[in-house]
């Protein structure tokens, strides 16, 4: 549906959820640092506990324990 659905992606270090976007995830071999690069868009990021809003030409690496 478009903009009205949602998608997310879970790893052990963090959750992206997006609406309508482009971006990549990826996670390192270890499963502890997972890397979310916007292409288009916005993609909420949640990690340990917190929330980010990365926007287009953006990235954000999360770490576990961190």
């Amino acid at each position: 549906d478009g903009a009205a659905s949602r998608f997310e992606v879970r790893t052990p270090p963090s959750g992206s959820a997006v609406r309508g976007t482009t971006f990549r995830t990826s996670v390192d071999k270890t499963g502890e640092r997972a890397m979310t690069e916007v292409v288009d868009g916005r993609v909420r990021v949640t990690a340990a506990g917190r929330h980010s809003d990365v926007g287009a030409a953006h990235g954000l690496v999360a770490v576990v324990g961190k």
